[in-house]
C-alpha cells in the first residue's frame, strides 16, 4: 500500500522541528571541537619547536626557524615545501649559500654569556620589534624568556632585565588551561540545554537567535568571570 505523501505544510514542521532539536546542538558541538580538540594549529609542548607557515620560500631560507636550525620540516603548515629529503640536493645548496654568506647562519640564537660562573642565556644578535613592546610570542627573546639587551634594535622595549623583574609574569590569558576551557565550555552546553527545554511547539528564527543571545551571554560572564580571577590571584 503507497503511504500518503506529506503536505506542504507537514513537511514544513517537520523540517522546524528538526532545526529545533538539531541546529544549535551542531552548533554547540562544533564550538566544543573547536575549543577542546584544535586538531589544524595543535599548540606545541614545552620544549617542541614550533611549526613553519612558509609558504613562498620553499623553507630554504634563514626566516624558516626549521631550516634555520637545520632541521627537517616535519607536520608544518608550510607550501610546496623543499626542505626535505626529497630534495637534498637544493637544500644541501641552499645551506652552502646561507653559510657563504654569513659563516654563523646557523648557530643558536640564544647563547650563553661567557664568563660568569651562573651562565646567562642572551639573543645572539637581538631582536627588531616595533610595536609589541617585546612583550609577544614573535619576540625570539621574549619566547626564548631571556632579557632585551643592547643587541636588540626594538622600540618601547619592556622585555629588559629591570622589566622582568618588576612585572608580575601572570596575564590572564595564563589562566586558560585545558581545565578552564572544558569547564567553560559545559557552562555554554548547559545553557544551550536549558534554552531548548524552554521551548515549545515549533522552532522559529526568533527562537534560534534567543537561544544564541543567551549562550553568547553566559560566554560573556564565563571569560569575564576568568579575568577576574586571574587579576585577584
Amino acid at each position: 500500500m503507497m503511504e500518503k505523501p506529506y503536505s506542504s505544510k507537514e513537511e514544513r514542521n517537520m523540517a522546524t522541528s528538526f532545526v529545533k532539536r538539531n541546529t544549535f546542538s551542531l552548533r554547540t558541538a562544533d564550538l566544543f571541537r573547536q575549543t577542546r580538540t584544535p586538531s589544524f594549529r595543535r599548540k606545541p609542548l614545552p620544549g617542541q619547536r614550533k611549526p613553519c607557515n612558509c609558504t613562498k620560500s620553499m623553507c630554504l631560507k634563514l626566516y624558516c626557524d626549521c631550516f634555520a636550525n637545520g632541521e627537517f620540516c616535519l607536520d608544518c603548515n608550510c607550501k610546496d615545501c623543499h626542505n626535505n629529503l626529497e630534495h637534498d640536493a637544493d637544500r644541501s645548496k641552499a645551506i652552502k649559500q646561507s653559510l657563504e654568506r654569513n659563516p654563523n647562519a646557523f648557530k643558536p640564537k640564544i647563547g650563553v654569556k661567557s664568563g660568569k660562573v651562573d651562565a646567562e642565556r642572551l639573543h645572539q644578535k637581538g631582536c627588531h620589534c616595533k610595536k609589541s613592546g617585546c612583550l609577544k610570542n614573535y619576540c625570539e627573546c621574549f619566547e626564548a624568556k631571556v632579557p632585551c639587551t643592547s643587541r636588540c634594535k626594538c622600540h618601547g622595549c619592556q622585555n629588559t632585565e629591570g622589566d622582568r623583574a618588576n612585572r608580575n609574569d601572570r596575564y590572564p590569558w595564563f589562566y586558560m588551561t585545558d581545565e578552564v576551557i572544558e569547564a567553560a565550555t559545559l557552562c555554554l552546553v548547559a545553557q544551550a540545554e536549558e534554552s531548548l527545554s524552554g521551548c515549545t511547539g515549533e522552532a522559529s528564527e526568533g527562537v534560534v537567535e534567543e537561544m544564541e543571545r543567551m549562550v553568547l551571554g553566559e560566554f560573556g560572564r564565563c571569560l569575564q568571570e576568568i579575568i577576574s580571577n586571574a587579576s585577584e590571584s
